[in-house]
């Protein structure tokens, strides 16, 4: 899946992802974005896969930005 970081909450390390086919939002946890990044920035294109969450709501894992730094 692609998208965009929606917003991002630097001092919480989450944020959200909005996705380029318009279906729902997708919490993204930090921990999860390849490449050893400490925040995401609002309007970064990435690349993630979706999977349930902790919480029973999706989730992004294996996100990847490709729009580079």
């Amino acid at each position: 899946m692609r998208g965009k970081v929606k917003l991002w909450n630097a001092d919480r390390g989450f944020g959200f992802l909005a996705c380029d086919d318009g279906s729902n939002d997708v919490f993204c946890h930090i921990r999860q974005v390849e490449g050893g990044y400490e925040a995401l920035d609002r309007g970064d294109e990435v690349e993630f896969e979706i999977t349930p969450g902790r919480d029973g709501r999706l989730a992004a894992t294996k996100v990847r930005l490709i729009n580079g730094r």
